[in-house]
């Protein structure tokens, strides 16, 4: 998903000691400290810059970077976005061509050089409507039945509150928002694609301030031993015209 894309002196440890061995024999009352996960996605909101700063813009463009430095590899992706949920992306592919996928607010589709035009359906057709949601996180509800606070722990060398999700269509998955600054910090899900399922860990970094509201400059993707360099390089809140998220014809002959 491309959101919209956490020190102790000395002294404390003796009391740090005593508090752990408490809560070890009281894990109940440990668990129970744990700030709820509406109370963690509301501080999120507010660390992005808030409801009316998320509310602000109804189209965004970003124009990213792809590396994977192990291979040598980058690529170029563009993406339109408009409320409530319209999206598409274009990305050159070194040596293939142009990829592009997008979603209408009914149809989600990608055309690949290699494979031709698809149809996104199932868990991945989901996937795809959540990721677009113009106004995530402010309409978790569309998509996501519950959310928990799980535990406290070390993420990617930060203090992170845990929080598991399952959505509408029975998935689960854990994100990890730093318990310092409030924001997202990382993500584990089985992304599904039109290839499979892959177990994939996001890092998000970089946040910085668009026109009042934050934005993650910077996401690592870990996914079958490799990992996936996302780097914002722009971002326009212009308005823009609203056709180019009209379904392409090799996709609307799918339809027929």
């Amino acid at each position: 998903m491309m959101p919209w894309m956490k020190p102790r002196s000395a002294a404390a440890f003796p009391i740090l000691a005593v508090a752990l061995a408490a809560a070890a024999a009281a894990p109940g009352a440990a668990s129970a400290q744990l700030p709820s996960a509406e109370r963690i996605l509301a501080r999120y909101v507010d660390a992005l810059g808030g409801e009316a700063a998320l509310r602000k813009h109804g189209f965004r463009y970003h124009r990213t970077t792809i590396s994977m430095p192990a291979q040598g590899m980058s690529m170029t992706v563009e993406t339109y976005a408009a409320a409530p949920d319209l999206y598409v992306a274009r990305t050159d592919i070194p040596g293939m061509g142009e990829m592009r996928s997008g979603y209408d607010g009914k149809v989600a589709w990608m055309v690949h050089p290699a494979t031709g035009p698809m149809l996104l359906q199932g868990t991945v057709f989901e996937q795809r409507r959540q990721e677009v949601n113009f106004y995530e996180p402010l309409e978790r509800d569309r998509y996501i039945q519950s959310m928990e606070t799980v535990d406290r722990t070390e993420f990617e060398g930060r203090s992170c509150y845990k929080v598991k999700l399952v959505t509408k269509w029975g998935e689960e998955y854990f994100e990890y928002y730093d318990a310092g600054t409030g924001l997202l910090v990382g993500m584990e899900r089985n992304a599904e694609s039109p290839m499979g399922a892959m177990s994939t860990t996001t890092i998000f970094e970089d946040y910085r301030d668009f026109d009042g509201r934050k934005v993650a400059t910077k996401m690592r993707i870990r996914a079958m031993g490799m990992e996936q360099v996302v780097t914002v390089d722009s971002v326009s809140f212009e308005e823009f015209d609203r056709s180019i998220f009209e379904l392409p014809p090799e996709v609307k002959a799918l339809l027929k």
